[in-house]
């Protein structure tokens, strides 16, 4: 719900509901290790939104920035309670006319029993997604953009990332 007409700011609430059995493809290495589990998840989120950009696919200019936070509890139907995190912040500059500085930094954070297929990852362009998990994820990323004839851009990238999991760093 944007807060008031043409604000930049605007609220809203989901329902995450889920029932997953993810299961090993191969064979357990450890003995007693589980190949497949059920996990039922059933969790309210409310999200905070910032959005000031002046084009929703290649902006120039403005800011956007969203923070989410979930709970889920065996009272509402998840197999575990835990709770999840997520703060992402964008923004946009023009250094001219064709070119455009973009920066992007997201936070994210979970708590202990949080199931692994919903763990913070590390997301930037060119690693994949989930691949480096932990309870905490931070990755910061800018990019420099030049808009050299109508739609058509250059873009240069660079990022980094950082995850943690009970006080180690990866």
């Amino acid at each position: 719900w944007q807060l008031a007409t043409r604000s930049p700011w605007s609220i809203g609430l989901r329902y995450v509901a889920a029932d997953v059995q993810p299961r090993l493809r191969d064979t357990p290495v450890a003995p007693g290790l589980l190949d497949r589990v059920h996990v039922r998840i059933s969790a309210p989120a409310a999200t905070l939104t910032y959005d000031s950009r002046d084009n929703v696919f290649t902006p120039t200019s403005g800011v956007y920035a969203s923070t989410s936070y979930m709970v889920a509890r065996e009272a509402f139907g998840s197999s575990d309670d835990f709770e999840r995190f997520r703060q992402s912040l964008m923004g946009w500059w023009p250094l001219g006319t064709a070119l455009t500085l973009g920066a992007r930094a997201d936070l994210q954070a979970a708590s202990s029993s949080t199931p692994f297929f919903l763990l913070p990852f590390i997301g930037l362009r060119g690693v994949p997604a989930m691949r480096y998990q932990g309870d905490r994820a931070a990755s910061v990323e800018a990019e420099l953009r030049w808009q050299f004839h109508g739609r058509w851009s250059l873009v240069g990238f660079g990022g980094a990332g950082a995850t943690r999991t009970s006080g180690e760093a990866f």
